[in-house]
């Protein structure tokens, strides 16, 4: 087994894949992301810091892009 999805546009690492919402005629592919916002003080070895990480969503659309939608929907049901 392949641990990447090839598409027509993009090829995703399986194991980033966060979630993924399965709608009528439509994927929404919600990604790891390894982006970091936020911020915060230290002083003195006291404070805080408040960090969010931040995801990639792909929207695989039936209608726009069969053949992407195809790949997903077999990828889903092989595993």
């Amino acid at each position: 087994m392949s641990r990447f999805l090839k598409l027509t546009n993009i090829i995703l690492n399986i194991n980033e894949i966060q979630q993924i919402i399965i709608e009528t005629n439509r994927y929404t592919i919600y990604m790891v992301s390894r982006k970091i916002t936020g911020g915060g003080v230290m002083i003195l070895g006291s404070g805080g810091i408040d960090f969010k990480h931040e995801s990639d969503s792909f929207v695989v659309n039936e209608n726009t892009n069969p053949v992407n939608y195809k790949k997903v929907s077999d990828w889903i049901n092989e595993n």
